[in-house]
């Protein structure tokens, strides 16, 4: 301890470090808080399902990185929590669990910690045993995420990896791993042979959706990063044409997207945004005509009772002096129906002939 205290910053579980769960207990903490400087710690929970944990030999349970939380909080440090998703094993019960786990310890105040060498390393670890086939967001980009915050989508982000890397990039305000060192991913890729699905992450959830900012922007990413590994990979065996045409066409690609939102997608998102608000306005308006017909149908019913009413009481009170006329109308007006009325007037012509 005397060691400790002289040495002016100490960082006890930070990058790149970690805490095991199970190793987190209410005496150790409170004897190193007075000591260390950070004011987050990380968690290594892995995952949120017993199963998957189990499989991987991390001895510790999803109770002991609860109970980690529950310490940490305790003492004013900031719980970092690693997880990882995706493996070859997990089944759909397993990533339930662990979200449903990450929603309880998020509400507590807990932060869920993923930093960019352990997205890379699950890529990596899956290689290992054989996956051949990755689906990866490479263009779901921070400039997308945060011009999203700004400007909501109707449905959100439904892709489920693109919800992911975008809750990273907001929590870190760090640019998107996989784009940002996508040459090292494709590295990877002809080093452990699997094939790349470069997955929309921006895909849309809803007509209103579709072909805005993010979308558009997300395409013309991939695109270029597509146009980019194929010259670089290829150039000496593709013809002159073809390099001149696909070297044109990613500079393009690089212009169009650097020019962000105040550029070329940014007039087509308002667009479509403008005719959407048109739309909504339309079937407000729609409604309110739809509500005041209702009204008014239902004033006429009520007035079309009223008056049946009166006629009837008038004519009870007279008790006499009806004529074909007279009966014909009260007859049609109180019963309500043009056939029954006729009928009525009818029956009275013949009990006059009488």
């Amino acid at each position: 301890m005397r060691k400790f205290k002289e040495i002016d910053d100490i960082y006890f579980g930070t990058f790149p470090g970690e805490v095991r769960p199970d190793s987190v207990t209410d005496e150790v903490v409170s004897v190193i808080k007075p000591f260390i400087s950070n004011q987050s710690c990380i968690v290594g929970g892995q995952s949120g399902s017993s199963r998957v944990l189990k499989i991987l030999r991390r001895n510790h349970t999803v109770e002991d990185i609860e109970n980690a939380v529950d310490i940490f909080l305790k003492y004013n440090i900031t719980p970092k929590v690693d997880m990882i998703f995706g493996f070859y094993f997990e089944k759909d019960e397993d990533e339930e669990q662990t979200i449903s786990f990450l929603n309880r310890i998020i509400k507590k105040g807990a932060i869920i910690h993923m930093d960019e060498d352990d997205m890379f390393n699950v890529v990596e670890e899956q290689a290992k045993e054989g996956v051949d086939f990755f689906t990866i967001h490479v263009g779901v980009t921070k400039e997308i995420i945060n011009y999203l915050v700004d400007h909501p989508r109707t449905m959100g982000i439904v892709s489920r990896g693109g919800t992911f890397l975008a809750s990273w990039i907001l929590e870190n305000d760090q640019e998107n791993p996989f784009h940002r060192r996508y040459d090292y991913l494709l590295e990877m890729a002809r080093e452990y042979d699997f094939t790349l699905s470069l997955g929309d992450g921006m895909r849309p959830g809803g007509i209103f959706d579709s072909t805005d900012y993010a979308q558009i922007q997300e395409l013309l990413e991939i695109s270029k990063l597509v146009i980019a590994s194929l010259l670089y990979q290829y150039w000496d065996k593709l013809n002159k044409l073809l390099r001149f045409y696909l070297t044109t066409a990613a500079l393009i690609l690089v212009v169009i997207t650097s020019m962000g939102i105040y550029g070329f997608l940014s007039a087509a998102y308002q667009e479509t945004a403008t005719k959407s608000d048109i739309v909504d306005k339309e079937l407000a308006v729609i409604e309110m005509k739809k509500e005041r017909f209702v009204e008014n149908r239902d004033y006429l019913l009520e007035e079309k009772k009223s008056v049946s009413i009166e006629l009837a009481l008038k004519y009870v009170d007279s008790g006499s002096g009806l004529d074909f006329t007279e009966f014909f109308m009260f007859g049609f007006l109180s019963i309500g129906a043009g056939g029954i009325g006729i009928f009525s007037a009818m029956t009275f012509e013949r009990i006059m002939k009488k």
